[in-house]
């Protein structure tokens, strides 16, 4: 899919998610909402999205657009003009003014013709342009809240976005719907949102995905701990399992509320807490941002392949350029790793064989190598899968390591600066792997070397100080 044509007729950046879909955040900071007396944060309930998923010549598109009331009407008119159809209208929030309206979409075909509807549509709001790097909703962030308490009452961990702590729980089981399969990245998540209020108080709002027979006792757990029921909806016609949507609305200590959400969550059947999510469609994400700086995350270890020096340190340090939150993972101290040395922080935690897994790199220091990218199937610290980013050489090379040699096995030469963060992607489906950089396909191969299913983490190579965030790992199941 040429992705770069449908920004351009977007008038905006997608990027890669996992699943193999590629999603525009469009958050509508142009308007000054208010709810229950909280002037709300466009991360917390004001963020229009879309997201498209190849299928055939063309891909399905989903979304969620926010509008105002005055708005309404023409964008509507505008969407079914170009063939992009309604399957909700509905409220996220209680007492908001002004009045607020959310619409989901659904389209097939080009996607290009497709985002050019939605961007003629979007010409009638105030709907702000692609969010701008450095700005309020891109920013990286400190946030007022025991985000630490907040994960021991959920069971889960988020991250920090535009001021609001976001957490995502994909259902356990594979949805379908118009012939694809759909991923948590494309708004098949159970999302629980703290915007801080003050004095350890949030404003949560957010979206329980249930089946039919989990609604009442959800509802049940929402009233028991005196979170209000908002909306329950759809988002899709003919999705199986058959799914409902929840919105929800409190304003109270922010670990407490978290502890009657869990309530609720219990009631449904998500990735229950502390599981590796070994379901078709599952993700497992993580931005670091809940690791003590200077520690790995837990069931995350350092290791070499043909170690020389002291062994180059891994941890979790405080990077202002983060793409999420404010920590990464980075190699800060190399110790004199050189040569054939390569670093990898990896976990067995999580086993994974077919899918997608993507990482954000940011080259650093290193006289030798920089660079660096995810590994996969990794089966010890001998064999495994590198996808590799490589500024010093300009290209993105695909490699085994088995017992300690690496191969190579697929090339792309590329031309990208060595600064800022890119976005090393695979897919890996049976023996077949593609490679993206930056959301554009590099190269297909195809390899027998590890059939089985193994760890995943990230690596570099020699004296590469790289930095990574965003670590998500999704088996979806496809590539």
């Amino acid at each position: 899919m040429n992705w770069a044509a449908v920004d351009q007729a977007l008038g905006r950046k997608g990027e890669m998610q996992a699943g193999g879909v590629y999603k525009y955040v469009m958050p509508r900071s142009d308007l000054q909402v208010s709810s229950g007396g909280v002037q709300i944060k466009p991360a917390l309930s004001l963020g229009s999205w879309l997201a498209f998923k190849p299928k055939g010549n063309g891909a399905v598109a989903m979304g969620d657009l926010v509008f105002t009331e005055k708005e309404y009407n023409q964008v509507i008119g505008r969407l079914q003009q170009g063939g992009v159809g309604q399957t909700a209208v509905h409220k996220h929030l209680p007492e908001q003014s002004p009045a607020i309206w959310w619409t989901h979409l659904h389209a097939e075909g080009s996607p290009v013709k497709i985002a050019q509807t939605v961007k003629a549509a979007l010409a009638l709001t105030a709907t702000p342009a692609q969010t701008p790097s450095g700005s309020p909703d891109a920013s990286v962030e400190l946030i007022e809240l025991d985000t630490a308490a907040i994960n021991r009452a959920l069971g889960r961990s988020g991250k920090v976005s535009g001021g609001v702590y976001q957490v995502s729980i994909p259902r356990a089981e594979t949805i379908q719907a118009s012939g694809i399969q759909v991923p948590a990245s494309m708004g098949t998540a159970t999302a629980l949102n703290f915007q801080p209020t003050g004095g350890g108080r949030a404003a949560i709002n957010g979206d329980f995905v249930m089946t039919a027979e989990e609604v009442q006792p959800v509802i049940a757990a929402l009233k028991a701990n005196a979170i209000q029921v908002v909306a329950v909806h759809n988002h899709m016609l003919d999705e199986e399992p058959r799914l409902f949507f929840m919105h929800f609305w409190a304003n109270d200590d922010a670990v407490k509320l978290a502890r009657g959400l869990r309530a609720a969550l219990d009631k449904t059947k998500s990735a229950p807490a502390g599981d590796s999510r070994a379901s078709a469609g599952s993700t497992r994400q993580w931005n670091f941002d809940d690791v003590a700086a200077g520690a790995l995350p837990v069931g995350w270890k350092a290791e070499q392949t043909k170690p020389r020096g002291q062994g180059a340190r891994w941890s979790v340090r405080q990077d202002p350029t983060a793409p999420s939150g404010n920590q990464v993972l980075a190699l800060t101290d190399t110790r004199g790793a050189s040569g054939g040395t390569y670093n990898l922080a990896w976990t067995d935690g999580l086993s994974f064989q077919d899918g997608r897994i993507e990482v954000k790199v940011k080259a650093g220091t290193g006289r030798e190598d920089q660079g660096g990218g995810p590994v996969w199937r990794v089966q010890d610290k001998e064999n495994y899968y590198i996808a590799r980013w490589n500024p010093l050489e300009d290209n993105l090379r695909l490699y085994y390591v088995r017992n300690g040699s690496r191969r190579q096995l697929a090339n792309a030469n590329v031309d990208l600066p060595a600064e800022g963060w890119h976005t090393v992607a695979i897919d890996h489906k049976g023996n077949r792997i593609t490679a993206y950089l930056d959301g554009q396909r590099m190269f297909q191969t195809t390899d027998d070397t590890f059939a089985q299913a193994g760890g995943v983490g990230v690596w570099t190579k020699a004296d590469a100080a790289t930095s990574f965030d965003d670590v998500v790992v999704n088996r979806s199941g496809e590539a």
